[in-house]
């Protein structure tokens, strides 16, 4: 069973890398990675609950774990900047649109009677 969970943890963790060495990806594959993620640690933890054996597969888990965790704290460090980076965007948005306000004509309202 643990070489089971050796494969899928080295898929996760080649998933994560693949994230990492993207500049920027796209929102699926951020969205395929947590589903991916999630459904190996849930059945990560119910074969733990499971069993209780020891051996050189559960220390190789145990490093392939802390490894993808470590990539986790990667991969949200990146996306705290990107959120940074939106949060700017979206702050400096305001004076961009007072700044164009000038450049177009004040456009008449339906309610007013032209004559």
């Amino acid at each position: 069973m643990d070489a089971l969970f050796l494969k899928e943890l080295s898929d996760l963790l080649q998933e994560s890398e693949n994230l990492l060495a993207i500049s920027e990806p796209e929102t699926a594959a951020w969205e395929e990675y947590a589903r991916m993620r999630e459904l190996t640690f849930a059945r990560l933890q119910t074969a733990e609950e499971g069993s209780a054996g020891a051996g050189g597969e559960r220390a190789q888990l145990r490093e392939l774990i802390e490894t993808i965790l470590e990539r986790d704290r990667l991969l949200m460090q990146r996306l705290e900047e990107c959120l940074a980076r939106c949060r700017e965007g979206l702050s400096a948005l305001p004076k961009r649109q007072q700044a164009l306000r000038g450049y177009f004509p004040a456009r008449v309202s339906s309610l007013q009677r032209q004559a």
